[in-house]
């Protein structure tokens, strides 16, 4: 498995059990909010959409199965510890397909189907792609 260098997430205990797990190194990156410039070709651990998660190198996520009392809620190690399931690891691309016009995005040529900066199934810079 790839070490994960940039995680998304709000909760500080996710990053304290990924760290417990040997999933990521002391120094590594952690944002809150995800963007294509920060994602693209790295090992990505978070929730993600699929807009974005198709320009990682991986995507990893950990599963919480959270009681309805703490959505949206700050968790602790510990509770991160208590609802988390196995881990999963990701692999994204996207799919040609005619009707969005991805023969155009092979060859290299700006896709007419995503935002600027998205060239033959990576993303290359530009702006569009948020957090969605």
């Amino acid at each position: 498995m790839n070490r994960i260098d940039l995680i998304v997430t709000r909760h500080p205990g996710l990053v304290e059990y990924l760290r417990e797990l040997g999933l990521v190194a002391e120094g590594v990156e952690v944002i809150d909010h995800a963007t294509p410039e920060k994602v693209a070709g790295r090992h990505v651990c978070g929730v993600l959409p699929h807009s974005l998660s198709c320009l990682t190198a991986s995507f990893t996520e950990v599963p919480l199965t959270l009681p309805a009392e703490l959505r949206g809620k700050e968790l602790s190690l510990e509770q991160v510890r208590k609802y988390a399931s196995a881990r999963v690891t990701y692999r994204v691309e996207v799919i040609p397909d005619e009707e969005n016009d991805f023969d155009i995005c092979r060859k290299g040529t700006p896709c007419k189907s995503f935002p600027a900066g998205f060239v033959a199934g990576k993303f290359t810079g530009g702006h569009g792609i948020d957090n969605q």
